[in-house]
């Protein structure tokens, strides 16, 4: 399905991508390269602990990727983006 999301998001370099339900970032971690360089990558799951080891994994990989982690399920959405003051997100996976 990784392939399938590469395709479908094209995300480029500069972008802003939200993976809704981010898990252990998984998608994430195989399409967080093409947001690179200055993209950032919003990460949001409703498991503390997944989100947590999820994250760490992501800053592993690309620790020079802008992210923001955070708690909440994706039907909070709007409450989410707003609180981040984000002006314009590219891509959506969920």
């Amino acid at each position: 399905m990784v392939a399938e999301c590469r395709e479908h998001l094209a995300l480029a370099a500069g972008e802003v991508f939200c993976d809704c339900t981010f898990g252990l970032a998984g998608h994430s971690l195989a399409l967080a390269g093409a947001l690179l360089p200055g993209g950032a990558l919003v990460a949001i799951d409703q498991d503390q602990d997944v989100l947590g080891e999820g994250t760490r994994r992501l800053t592993k990989a690309y620790s020079d990727l802008a992210k923001r982690s955070v708690h909440a399920n994706f039907g909070q959405l709007d409450q989410v983006l707003a609180g981040l003051s984000l002006v314009t997100v590219d891509a959506f996976l969920f």
